[in-house]
């Protein structure tokens, strides 16, 4: 209730006046500043009179009002609090309501309900107050709670307040108590304790109330992760237990439609370890090259006997020894190789229980380091001696115990001694090549090659080269020629050059490397040679000068894919005719003759004539090899399984064309593995089985115009041994070799009795009338691949090798089918 007093000349506050207020004579509010008051509804009563005075400040004397009966009345006679209904189910709904009775206000608008829930453990007689705990507000008469939980028993109380939030009345407590739908799960585990390996049952029990079993659901953890969500099986089964497996467990048991869930106490369970984590241990340790080596897998068996457990034993991923009963493994002569990153496995077969050792690193220490072939000299002049020494570090034997062998393309110079020194006197040019050599310690069965070491036997000196220009081997009285003395970069820096003609010297020690006719006369024909101070003298290069009338020039040397141009010279008009072997040869431009991309065929000797009148000399053209006839190279010889294998496709280029690139390809059993490239050595790394073959290659210009193709080279790759006993391998490989043996026997029996076909119309080569076997002796049939070459090739080499052959070779049995395979009769000579 609000009172206040009013002025004449001041409302609400005056600032010169001061008010008070009285009740029945007496003060309720001493004199000051405000002139309203707020009475709550304790210090009002029934019945009352009300006077306010008024003063000056701080000054005396006072004016009263006239007073004021106020009668106080109650507001609310009455509260009743209501629950929804008499039975509440854990998961109901719960709805309490506050109802006035007697209510003076036309409408309860102006008034708002308070809902109260007792304090546990407080007295009764405390005030209403302190007794019950405010529930959260609500701006209406009712308190609903969706879905109650059984910790919402207890004693409820509502309250009517005003505005200010002062109690007006209170209802009379009511008690609610909500019945355990289910109870509190409780996790059991059986067998209890487990062991590793066995099986498991997690069982979430609860005792329901209200409602069946049927309609709950059941949920496992393990560690916070969920092992089985939420279904009707209040069971979760493990078959196999693992020691990881240990942790803190609990389940949950959930009403879907009523949102109950509730979790049980946590439960902590232990695996019990069946064996423990194995060790490898090493015998010995360390270890040297070449001595035997045991692997032992050891661990503590907790449940059961070791007699049921399996070992493993692993080299660096590699199984070694698959699971068996036994816990060691044996290397009889373990090698360098056999270091790495060894482990151990156990396993409980029945159970599948498999534990593995922590990786253990194993060292196999040298016996003797890989040797290194040193040579002598290097380079090494033809005509010198030349030394070859195997050099090795021993590390746990004396050196006398070892034995040394010398090795030429992987042909032994040199078997197993004691001498770790191979010796040749005076070295050839064709003593050039890879060498390599071995060490090997007898007893231990340690062998280790080196390095392959390229071996180079040069020539006493550098061999210069004449060369002419214009390039015309023969001349007229009156030409110019230029003669030009090349040695290469080989020769040094600013060397002397000498002339000769005809083996006797013309001009010594000059700075300049040409010489120049610049007026022929005859008289200088002959031959020129030049010399530098630290070469050889060259080869001879005639020049020729005539008087003519008609001379026919060619180039002092043509190689395998030149272009040779020939030019019939001096006589001008009539037609030119040039002649091979006394055999017209063309096409003809003018007065010369050109043929593009040239082989040994065009080697001949050539004269040309103007009309029926003149005829030029004879020359003798020669086509020189531009370049040898490929040879297959390997290393190492032989290769190794698991080792990088170089092939090298071989060949020397004519010294004057010795700037010339060529291209590369290899085969393997006729397949292409690489096409034509600049790189003469094709490289296979980790070798194995797949890398077995017949290996060839070719080379070619890069314009295609020269092709040649080496040889057919076998390369078998050496098995890598791993000291593994083959018990049963090597019979097994024995029986398999004597089928075969029988099989070869009767198929070479039985095709030896086929005689070649004797239709060969489709061959289109024409056979000899004559017989060309003799009476002891068995053709020799070979399969050539007929066709044109491919365009961008000129020219194709090949031959027929028999060298390789026995003297009788059966014929295959006929194809009539295939047309490309041509029956050829092949007698060595007598």
């Amino acid at each position: 209730m609000s009172i206040s007093c009013h002025t004449p000349t001041s409302a609400g506050e005056s600032p010169g006046l001061q008010f008070a207020l009285y009740r029945d004579g007496t003060i309720l509010y001493q004199f000051s500043s405000a002139s309203e008051w707020h009475i709550s509804p304790a210090q009002t009563e029934q019945l009352a009179y009300y006077t306010c005075a008024v003063r000056p400040s701080k000054r005396e004397g006072e004016q009263r009002s006239a007073a004021v009966y106020i009668h106080m009345q109650e507001v609310v006679s009455g509260l009743v609090l209501n629950v929804n209904q008499n039975t509440i189910t854990e998961g109901d709904t719960l709805s309490l309501t506050c109802d006035i009775q007697g209510s003076r206000y036309g409408n309860n608008a102006q008034l708002k309900f308070n809902f109260y829930k007792r304090t546990n453990g407080l007295p009764q007689s405390s005030s209403t107050d302190q007794q019950f705990q405010l529930l959260p507000s609500s701006l209406s008469s009712e308190y609903r709670v969706p879905s109650v939980r059984v910790q919402h028993s207890g004693e409820y109380v509502c309250a009517a307040v005003r505005p200010d939030n002062t109690v007006i009345i209170w209802s009379s407590p009511i008690t609610i108590q909500i019945p355990e739908m289910f109870s509190k799960p409780k996790l059991r585990v059986s067998p209890n304790p487990i062991t590793e390996g066995s099986a498991r049952t997690l069982t979430c029990g609860t005792t329901s109330s209200t409602v069946s079993t049927r309609e709950l659901q059941f949920a496992f953890y393990w560690d916070g992760q969920e092992l089985q969500g939420f279904s009707s099986s209040n069971q979760y089964q493990a078959y196999s237990v693992q020691l990881q497996k240990s942790g803190n467990y609990k389940c949950a048991v959930q009403h879907p439609a009523k949102k109950i869930k509730k979790e049980s106490d946590m439960f902590n369970i232990r695996v019990v370890e069946m064996f423990s984590k194995p060790k490898l241990s090493v015998s010995p340790n360390p270890i040297t090259e070449g001595s035997a080596l045991t692997l032992t897998c050891g661990t503590t068996s907790s449940t059961v006997s070791t007699r049921e457990l399996h070992f493993a034993f692993y080299w660096d991923g590699q199984e070694l020894q698959g699971f068996s009963s036994s816990n060691q493994y044996r290397a009889y002569s373990v090698q360098l190789e056999d270091s790495g990153n060894y482990k151990c496995a156990v396993q409980h077969p029945l159970t599948g229980i498999s534990k593995k050792s922590e990786v253990s690193y194993i060292r196999v220490e040298e016996m003797f380091s890989k040797p290194e072939l040193r040579v002598s000299s290097n380079p090494i002049t033809e005509g010198s001696a030349l030394t070859l020494t195997c050099g090795t570090t021993s590390s746990t034997v004396s050196t006398r115990e070892l034995q040394f062998a010398f090795y030429w393309y992987g042909q032994e110079l040199q078997g197993f001694t004691s001498s770790n020194q191979y010796q040749v006197y005076s070295v050839q040019l064709e003593d050039s090549g890879n060498y390599t050599c071995e060490v090997q310690h007898p007893t231990k069965n340690i062998k280790k090659t080196s390095v392959l070491s390229c071996i180079q036997v040069t020539g006493g000196a550098v061999r210069p080269v004449v060369s002419l220009s214009p390039n015309w081997a023969n001349i007229l009285t009156g030409d110019k020629v230029t003669l030009t003395c090349d040695v290469g970069s080989t020769a040094g820096t600013a060397p002397r050059y000498s002339w000769y003609k005809d083996s006797e010297m013309m001009n010594k020690d000059t700075l300049t490397n040409k010489h120049t006719i610049n007026y022929a006369w005859k008289t200088n024909s002959g031959t020129y040679q030049c010399q530098t101070d630290t070469s050889e003298r060259s080869e001879p290069v005639s020049v020729s000068v005539t008087d003519g009338p008609l001379i026919l020039q060619a180039p002092l040397y043509v190689y395998e894919g030149d272009s040779l141009t020939m030019r019939c010279y001096r006589m001008f008009g009539w037609d030119t005719m040039f002649y091979k072997d006394n055999n017209p040869v063309g096409p003809t431009y003018g007065d010369e003759l050109h043929i593009e991309g040239v082989n040994m065929t065009v080697t001949g000797t050539y004269r040309c004539s103007k009309g029926k009148t003149y005829q030029s000399g004879e020359v003798f053209i020669s086509v020189r090899e531009l370049f040898s006839r490929p040879e297959i190279k390997v290393s190492p010889c032989p290769p190794a399984e698991g080792s990088n294998m170089t092939i090298t496709c071989d060949t020397v280029l004519h010294p004057s064309r010795i700037t010339t690139p060529l291209l590369f390809a290899f085969y393997i059993n006729g397949n292409t593995v690489r096409e034509f490239s600049l790189s003469k050595k094709y490289r296979v790394y980790s070798t194995g089985p797949g890398d077995w073959g017949d290996y060839s290659c070719a080379v070619r210009t890069p314009t295609g115009t020269v092709l040649k193709l080496s040889s057919v080279t076998h390369i078998q790759i050496h098995a890598k041994s791993r000291n593994v006993l083959l018990s049963v391998g090597l019979p097994l490989l024995a029986i398999i070799i004597l089928i075969i043996a029988v099989g070869i026997y009767k198929f070479r029996h039985k095709i030896g009795q086929t005689k070649p076909p004797s239709d060969q119309s489709n061959t289109g080569i024409p056979l000899s009338k004559t017989p060309a076997v003799a009476k002891d002796e068995e053709p020799v049939y070979h399969q050539i691949q007929t066709g044109a070459p491919p365009a961008e090739q000129d020219m194709f080499y090949t031959y027929i090798d028999v060298s390789h052959l026995k003297k009788t070779s059966p014929a295959p049995p006929p194809n009539p089918n295939n047309n490309e395979i041509i029956y050829s009769q092949v007698m060595p000579s007598k």
